[in-house]
């Protein structure tokens, strides 16, 4: 038996991927480099490459084919019209929790079964993006799942991998922030000022009911000032970045860093 073609990555060989069989989806017409796709799947540039540790998730590209197959059929209008309705019903038709994806974030002290329940629905997708966009296909893998506003209602899926923690994609660049429900609910925040989490680790880390991660920070200004009380940032630098980003909404007197950071 011959041995697996690899490439090289980083300075390291990983295995190379095998081409997929011809199926409807890659079977492009001429003249349409998107496969007549617009709109969701975007002709975008390969971004971020992931590195090898998530390699064992390739099985799960799946899941890419499935979503963008399961759009087609419930709205054959739809690359024209990005509704977020119709795409979250898609993705959780199409999705489902494996011990791939349970084994990747849970090896980061993350509870799977725990967020999962909250956010309803969470997958590993492959993914190719633009700047700060991504479009589901059969990219690099990356941990999808739903963005909601304050009334706990979908506005967007972002794509995150948890080894490189500070960067993150949205599909619709609609959200505002992760966790936006906490904000109006001080239970939340009862025992002291709400947590602004440096990335979506902390936030899933602290099980998705304490505190928030700013998404986008024009967008994240209305919301967090509804907030009741000063926003506490993790450091003096990281409270700094939040002082720029949410002027002139949030003042600099609102918002808190911990002592021992101090």
């Amino acid at each position: 038996m011959s041995a697996p073609a690899t490439t090289r990555t980083g300075g390291r060989e990983r295995l190379a991927k095998p081409e997929p069989p011809p199926t409807k989806r890659n079977r492009r017409p001429e003249g349409t480099p998107d496969g007549g796709r617009k709109g969701l799947q975007q002709q975008i540039t390969p971004g971020y490459a992931a590195p090898v540790a998530v390699a064992t998730l390739n099985a799960e590209f799946s899941t890419a084919e499935r979503f963008l197959d399961k759009l087609d059929e419930l709205s054959p209008a739809y690359p024209n019209a990005r509704n977020i309705n119709l795409i979250m019903l898609a993705f959780c038709m199409t999705s489902e929790a494996t011990p791939a994806i349970s084994g990747w974030i849970g090896q980061h002290g993350i509870e799977f079964a725990h967020v999962l329940n909250l956010l309803e629905v969470m997958a590993v997708h492959g993914i190719t993006t633009t700047g700060r966009l991504f479009s589901i296909g059969n990219g690099d893998p990356a941990i999808v799942f739903p963005v909601h506003d304050e009334g706990m209602r979908p506005v967007d899926l972002i794509a995150w991998r948890p080894n490189d923690r500070l960067r993150w994609w949205l599909l619709l660049d609609q959200g505002a922030v992760l966790g936006a429900p906490n904000v109006v609910n001080p239970a939340s925040y009862v025992d002291g000022p709400l947590k602004v989490h440096p990335s979506p680790l902390e936030w899933l880390q602290a099980g998705c009911q304490d505190g928030v991660v700013i998404l986008n920070a024009a967008r994240a200004r209305p919301v967090l000032r509804q907030a009741l009380g000063p926003i506490a940032a993790t450091d003096i630098a990281h409270a700094r970045r939040l002082e720029r980003a949410l002027a002139p909404e949030i003042t600099a007197d609102r918002i808190l860093i911990p002592e021992v950071a101090a």
